[in-house]
């Protein structure tokens, strides 16, 4: 490896902290989907919103297409 290289998951992009509440029947129903398709659960949410809003997720596309 080189000198000054990272090792890790890629950057993401500038992100920002969102916080609410959900019903606990809801997370665990998100958490389980997420898990399912090998998500955290922040991408899982991210990815509905996203998909819901019209909004792009990244510039560079991240694969969040699994999401029904």
């Amino acid at each position: 490896m080189s000198a000054g290289a990272k090792i890790g998951r890629p950057h993401k992009g500038p992100r920002e902290v969102v916080k609410f509440k959900m019903v606990p029947a809801e997370k665990h129903a998100a958490v389980e989907r997420a898990q399912s398709l090998g998500m955290t659960l922040t991408d899982y949410i991210t990815s509905v919103v996203s998909r819901d809003t019209g909004v792009a997720l990244t510039p560079k596309g991240l694969p969040f297409d699994a999401v029904a």
